[in-house]
């Protein structure tokens, strides 16, 4: 059935249903063991506030266990917890290490390049475009490859264990994998290396899934043809490796983070109360940012609450040094190692040697010449309504008809990304509108509705209060005429009708944009941002929060 009510009969080989997560029964069993409260859905009951922590002291939770959720939350929420470990073990720390014990290396330097050729199938990421099979053939006519193999997932356990097995029983003294980035898995490759006897740098890589199938997916003989171009130069180019030596270099047990909103204050108490000395540089005159802007959040708690707890527990943490008004103005050195300068403002340049950076600069709300906004009174954005809202704003009393335009800028072209922040904003801020004044009409005109998680319920509440959805696409966007009073042009899909329909107040919900300054910082600290200005993360899933 489509949006017109109109019935449509399709006939396919394979249906595949997307369907919703439910908490597992075992995860549920194991709360009832360590006695942590659930909430009505049977997931794990939190506090809005402190995400990761159960009803029971000591005990954190991450991932869907707490509600549905995605990869790079799960595992950043896992790093989240591995620090509150930590802080609670500070006292601890390195009581109960045990160095990792790997056999003698052996030595290969009389040796002739003995090469082990591992093509990696990665699912059907790899081996639905190229020929996995005939790339590992062809790597066994290669020049001084003893040994070449196909694997279904390489960086698997029992791979890594054929890995093993075979530099011994082949006495393979290099190994090439041919997968995909050494970004993420190089360092699993080397370790394996090393237990295997060998120096972790006579090891390499060719990415056949970044370089050939994801790009040239189209083309499977063409792919292959690349592919197998990328195994033969890994080849060559580990024929001629050497084995190199680490060595040990002092560090400094110090951090910088960079922005003082709740996500660098969280970090910088994090790292305060694990001891380590913690400088917290934010560039406005006070810590926060944009909480302040908040009335309350979607749960009815106050943001300015949770600010001044984190603010209290910064000025109380004796290894952290706040500092105001001020920006990273230098920066060099090395992991472990870096020197920068802090430009304070009273002109004061402070010095700080530190082993690790957090950016943590945050997001801006775009203001786009949409819909009238900046030119009538009448025409806000989400934070003026939030303004307008926490301040009781007396031109509210008269307001009786509102809109909210999602992803006003956004969804398209210019912005194609979600900002994840705004549906829930616009909803929560429409219940309440409804709330104050039920005689009010509330509507939404959306392109996508992405209460994600457990946020769902304040969707169907706002439906239950009153509030009209409609949706709308890039082809056919509400048109505003904001001269004097504002009305909203639009099609409604239901009724196949065009409305016009006045408004005495109408709330764009525009992206979110990166925060100002964030190309400088980046050429600062020598890390990648994307096209859209947002700083670019390792790997989106396995690394979402590292550089």
């Amino acid at each position: 059935e489509d949006e017109q009510g109109e019935l449509h009969e399709s006939r396919y080989d394979m249906v595949v249903l997307s369907v919703g997560l439910e908490p597992a029964r075992k995860a549920q069993e194991a709360a009832g063991h360590l006695g942590i409260a659930l909430n009505r859905h049977g997931f794990c009951e939190l506090d809005e506030f402190e995400p990761l922590e159960t009803s029971r002291k000591g005990v954190f939770v991450v991932g869907p266990f707490g509600e549905p959720k995605d990869i790079p939350d799960s595992v950043a929420q896992a790093s989240a917890a591995a620090a509150k470990v930590m802080t609670g073990l500070a006292d601890s720390r390195g009581t109960l290490t045990v160095d990792k014990e790997y056999p003698a290396e052996r030595d290969v330097s009389g040796e002739e390049p003995r090469v082990g050729v591992f093509v990696c199938h990665c699912g059907s990421n790899i081996a639905g475009v190229i020929d996995v099979e005939g790339a590992a053939e062809y790597a066994m006519t290669l020049p001084g490859v003893a040994y070449a193999t196909d694997t279904m997932y390489t960086c698997s356990s029992d791979s890594l264990s054929l890995i093993r097995d075979k530099i011994e029983e082949h006495q393979l003294n290099r190994v090439v994998v041919a997968s995909c980035t050494p970004r993420t898995h190089e360092p699993i490759f080397q370790d394996t290396l090393r237990e295997a006897g060998l120096n972790p740098f006579l090891f390499e890589m060719a990415n056949i899934r970044d370089q050939a199938s994801w790009v040239h997916n189209k083309e499977p003989q063409k792919a292959t043809d690349k592919a197998k171009d990328l195994i033969r130069m890994s080849v060559a180019r580990a024929r001629m490796l050497e084995p190199l030596f680490k060595i040990d270099v002092p560090l400094t047990h110090a951090a910088v983070v960079i922005g003082g909103g709740i996500a660098g204050m969280t970090a910088a108490n994090a790292l305060g109360d694990m001891g380590h000395e913690t400088h917290l540089i934010e560039r406005t005159a006070k810590l926060g940012g944009l909480a302040h802007q908040l009335g309350t959040t979607i749960k009815g708690n106050d943001p300015a609450e949770l600010v001044a707890g984190l603010e209290q527990r910064l000025i109380d943490n004796p290894n952290v040094k706040i500092h105001l008004e001020a920006e990273l103005a230098d920066f060099h050195g090395f992991i472990g190692n870096f020197s920068s300068t802090i430009a304070e403002k009273d002109g004061k340049r402070t010095p700080v040697d530190h082993g690790v950076v957090v950016v943590a600069t945050g997001s801006r709300e775009d203001r786009p010449e949409l819909y009238g906004l900046g030119g009538s009174q009448k025409v806000v954005s989400g934070l003026d309504l939030e303004r307008m809202l926490k301040e009781d704003d007396p031109a509210l009393a008269d307001v009786k008809s509102v809109g909210f335009i999602l992803c006003a800028g956004s969804l398209d072209e210019s912005h194609p990304y979600c900002s994840r922040t705004c549906c829930q904003q616009s909803i929560k801020n429409a219940i309440r509108l409804k709330e104050q004044d039920p005689s009010r009409t509330v509507h939404v005109w959306f392109k996508e509705v992405r209460t994600f998680g457990l946020y769902e319920e304040y969707y169907t509440k706002a439906r239950e209060l009153g509030v009209i959805f409609t949706r709308y696409d890039n082809d056919t966007p509400p048109s505003v005429n904001a001269n004097g009073n504002v009305a909203v042009a639009y099609r409604d899909p239901y009724l196949g009708l065009d409305i016009d329909l006045p408004l005495d107040l109408l709330v764009l919900a525009t992206p979110a944009i990166a925060a100002e300054g964030s190309e400088e910082l980046s050429k600062m600290l020598k890390v990648p941002i994307q096209g859209d200005g947002f700083f670019l993360e390792a790997h989106v899933k396995l690394r979402p929060v590292d550089f």
